[in-house]
């Protein structure tokens, strides 16, 4: 669908409004607060790791996989980033979003790993604390996932191809 009958069809953003990037950033942080303190519970040094790959995903990976060929790229998106990465990289076809996005699984480790091992955790040594941070991670995952449907993915112009789109 070219651009023209797309912007009749339905309503998206053209920049995300100020409060759902406010919104996702407050997700975003909490789950990386929270994903920090499980890893540094664990093993401080799989902590110091953790936040250096998540720096190599978010300088990077996410950019170069997502953003450059994004239609929001050098726009105000549901995270951010596209403004961001018009700061460090040059414009790319937007043909390619899909044919790149593939290489967006590297940022999975970033949001499986701390689940995964505070879920060990509460097997091994099945006490609340591990419960609790188990359940807080899985709820935030949730309400994350839920707030991107909701909010953000509902009025972006990527949603019809997007291979992210939890919904189609």
């Amino acid at each position: 669908m070219d651009r023209e009958n797309k912007e009749q069809s339905f309503f998206y953003y053209k920049n995300y409004p100020w409060f759902i990037n406010f919104l996702r950033l407050i997700f975003l942080f909490s789950f990386f607060i929270l994903g920090l303190y499980i890893l540094l519970d664990f093993k401080e040094v799989f902590a110091y790791l953790w936040v250096l790959y998540g720096i190599f995903c978010l300088t990077l990976v996410l950019p170069l996989s997502r953003c450059v060929h994004c239609f929001y790229y050098g726009r105000f998106c549901n995270t951010l980033w596209r403004k961001v990465s018009a700061c460090l990289f040059e414009k790319k076809d937007e043909r390619d979003y899909v044919k790149k996005s593939p290489f967006y699984i590297l940022t999975y480790p970033l949001w499986m790993l701390p689940g995964a091992l505070v879920f060990f955790e509460l097997l091994i040594k099945r006490n609340l604390k591990y419960l609790i941070l188990f359940c807080a991670f899985i709820l935030l995952w949730f309400l994350s996932k839920l707030f991107l449907r909701w909010a953000c993915c509902k009025r972006c112009y990527l949603k019809d191809f997007c291979p992210e789109v939890p919904f189609k």
